[in-house]
């Protein structure tokens, strides 16, 4: 599972990181909340998807890479709690 999120980081980041630094040094709005947009939290802390946004379409990368660290923490709960609850049974 870990390496699930480990190919949509490394699918994602790169040219992700690329644009934003494109748009940095083009004098774009991301020179004070660029880092949020590294972390993928661009849509919970900074400026949003108002005008100061430094990406404005980014907010659904964001989201995207939160729903895949949230699914990922689901399933291995799920997959935890079944192999801990059901290690005594004989099915």
């Amino acid at each position: 599972m870990a390496s699930f999120l480990g190919r949509r980081w490394l699918r994602i980041t790169p040219i992700y990181a690329l644009l934003i630094a494109l748009n940095v040094l083009a004098g774009a709005n991301c020179k004070r909340w660029w880092w949020t947009n590294l972390l993928f939290v661009n849509n919970l802390v900074g400026p949003g998807v108002r005008d100061s946004a430094c990406i404005i379409q980014s907010w659904s990368i964001a989201l995207e890479v939160q729903v895949g660290c949230c699914s990922w923490c689901c399933s291995w709960c799920c997959s935890w709690c079944c192999s801990w609850c059901c290690s005594g049974c004989s099915y």
